[in-house]
């Protein structure tokens, strides 16, 4: 699918993300949604020392995505956006995600792990006016998914670059040393009669 990247038209593939974690924005156009859009571009190094990727799709044409990101914020625009947008004016992609209807689309979030399973899914009412995709809750979400997959590949696991750096470590502790238990009192034997 052709996409705005560095204020440029190229190519992308979703496969193009296999091996990092990816957010997956979507939105009817870039008009519904410029402040989130912009957001999200904002806290690209905190995704990016994540291993994730960010990338927005919308249902405009490249051509007016480009219009979108040379207009200034200040006007409504999305100058210096630096996360890629999908054009989608086909709504192929929104409709084989299920955020499509004809004559409609809505905003969604999706998280996908580096092998490609999805793991977190927030799709918006229709014509509700509540802000979806939140920067907090997509780190909070992917930070989470890194310390279930370290969990689950057990302590000898060492994360691959691909998996990002997964949860800080604690320190080592050294335990406190207990007191030895007092020794048990002799027992006399007891005279019997």
């Amino acid at each position: 699918v052709q996409a705005v990247v560095d204020r440029e038209l190229q190519e992308l593939s979703l496969d193009d993300f296999k091996g990092q974690y990816l957010v997956l924005l979507f939105y009817p156009s870039q008009c519904t949604a410029p402040m989130e859009i912009s957001a999200f571009s904002d806290a690209l190094e905190q995704f990016t020392t994540l291993n994730c990727k960010v990338v927005a799709v919308c249902a405009n044409a490249t051509t007016t995505q480009l219009e979108w990101v040379e207009t200034p914020r200040s006007q409504g625009g999305l100058e210096g956006v630096a996360i890629p947008m999908i054009a989608d004016p086909s709504k192929d992609l929104c409709s084989s995600h299920g955020v499509s209807a004809p004559n409609l689309s809505t905003s969604a979030l999706y998280i996908i792990s580096p092998d490609q399973t999805l793991h977190q899914v927030c799709v918006a009412v229709p014509f509700h006016t509540q802000v979806l995709c939140r920067v907090d809750d997509a780190l909070t979400v992917v930070r989470a998914m890194q310390e279930e997959a370290a969990a689950t590949a057990g302590p000898e696991h060492t994360p691959s670059a691909s998996e990002g750096p997964g949860p800080a470590a604690a320190p080592p502790t050294t335990p406190e040393p207990t007191p030895a238990p007092a020794p048990a009192p002799a027992s006399t034997p007891t005279p019997t009669p």
